[in-house]
């Protein structure tokens, strides 16, 4: 049967289909994704004789991302609906069609139509999966998406590269529409040497993270693949590029309402991975001990903020900050927790399936400490902001870190009662030795429960790659 060799997968950018004139889109600044992760969906990886996924995953690798998960063959409705996460590339290898009555382009995936999605109610009866059927108008007894499901699951990924490597994905706007961002796609039949010659040139221009982004972007990947196949076509956003990092959302720039998104959010109470001590651990070392020593209500208080940032306009903030201290000789009672509060996420440092990848990886970040605490004396020195990596299997923020950034108070400046340093860069933190492997970056803020706050903003996290 001639669909069992037609395939689909989503990328994105088609200005031939959606109408923009490619000399006004090259006007306009270049935009890059959050990260170089990849969700990679081949629902039918073993039914083709050459799967274009197997090309994309090491070309990722090679970009200073992550490719997990990847369901090579066992793409069913639930995996299609991680479209959603926060990923730099999607990637479809697959059938596609374009409904006869709906006149929609449709993907296949891998789920039989008898067995239960876990949400038929919302999805059927929304209209967001349908059976496929093939060119030949024989149902497969598969469910299919349509764009009202990529508009749905994939909300936020407008600063996204899709890849759809299937028959007709680009036949008519609905499905670029849907997906936003950058979109490539074919139009009417294609065949799996098709993707893998396409997939091949585009993937090589997209992760040369060693040009400049503006040599690199959608635009420019499509003119070098433009020529493995006549009915490759591109939509969308001509002027993205792909960040190269691992790291998701390290700017806290998301576009959705959770800036924090991709980050996790954490608070211990007491003396914290550094065995900082507070108040309450030594009441005849400080003379503002107790009684004197009320901690205030346990944390997390970790947020994003646009009060304070490097670049952008959202930073993260960790640590209380904002009370209006009062003083009076002394700390605030009650105010202040005294513990350790997280802000982590695991990234994943290349894969031991790709050995020509890189070898060679970097964190940095940007920072600013304030406090009502002179951090740079002895004294004053019982609230600690600190940046570790950890070993993603082990606890949060309890275990000895496989590596540490040097945060410097040395040049705090003081305004009123505010001790304060400017953004600075912090060095960056070789994490070679942790690849391959998931690693957990996590920046911490121990706080004393003295009632004299102190926070550290972060921004701009990544994780940077090389030979």
């Amino acid at each position: 049967m001639k669909a069992a060799i037609l395939k689909f997968a989503t990328l994105a950018l088609i200005a031939s289909v959606v109408g923009v004139p490619k000399a006004v889109v090259a006007q306009q600044a270049v935009k890059l994704t959050d990260n170089a992760n990849a969700l990679i969906l081949a629902p039918l990886y073993d039914s083709f004789p050459v799967d274009a996924s197997d090309i994309i995953s090491v070309d990722i690798h090679d970009a200073c991302g992550a490719t997990t998960p990847f369901y090579n063959g066992n793409a069913d409705v639930a995996a299609f609906r991680g479209m959603g996460g926060s990923y730099g590339v999607i990637s479809v290898v697959s059938h596609g069609n374009v409904a006869k009555d709906s006149h929609q382009v449709i993907i296949c995936t891998s789920q039989s139509t008898s067995v239960s999605n876990g949400q038929d109610l919302v999805d059927s009866g929304a209209h967001l999966i349908r059976e496929y059927v093939d060119e030949n108008g024989s149902p497969m007894g598969l469910w299919s998406i349509t764009p009202e499901f990529v508009s749905i699951y994939g909300a936020g990924g407008a600063n996204r590269f899709t890849f759809m490597d299937t028959c007709h994905s680009a036949d008519n706007p609905t499905m670029a529409n849907a997906a936003s961002g950058a979109y490539f796609g074919f139009s009417g039949l294609t065949y799996p040497t098709d993707g893998v010659n396409v997939a091949t040139a585009l993937f090589d221009t997209l992760t040369t993270t060693t040009d400049p982004p503006d040599q690199r972007t959608a635009r420019f990947a499509y003119s070098d693949a433009s020529g493995a196949a006549a009915n490759f076509l591109e939509a969308g956003d001509a002027n993205l590029a792909l960040f190269a990092s691992a790291v998701v959302n390290g700017g806290f720039e998301n576009p959705k309402e959770n800036h924090l998104v991709g980050w996790n959010t954490g608070f211990t109470p007491g003396a914290g991975p550094y065995n900082l001590w507070t108040c309450a651990d030594y009441p005849n070392f400080y003379p503002y001990a107790p009684p004197f020593c009320i901690p205030g209500p346990d944390g997390p208080n970790v947020a994003a903020t646009n009060l304070e940032y490097s670049s952008g306009k959202w930073s993260a903030q960790i640590g209380k900050w904002g009370t209006s201290y009062v003083g009076n000789g002394g700390p605030d009672p009650g105010i202040e927790p005294a513990g350790d509060e997280f802000l982590y996420q695991v990234v994943q440092l290349g894969s031991s399936d790709d050995p020509g990848g890189p070898q060679h990886y970097s964190l940095s970040f940007d920072y600013k400490i304030v406090s009502y605490s002179d951090l740079s004396n002895v004294e004053g020195g019982v609230d600690a902001p600190y940046a570790q990596v950890e070993s993603a299997g082990s606890s949060v923020g309890n275990s000895t870190p496989l590596a540490s950034a040097s945060l410097s108070v040395a040049n705090m400046h003081q305004d009123g009662d505010i001790y304060t340093t400017d953004w600075q860069q912090a060095s960056p933190v070789d994490l070679s030795s942790q690849a391959p492997g998931p690693v957990r970056i996590l920046f911490g803020e121990h706080e004393s429960g003295f009632g004299q706050e102190t926070a550290i903003y972060i921004d701009n996290v990544a994780i940077t790659c090389s030979p």
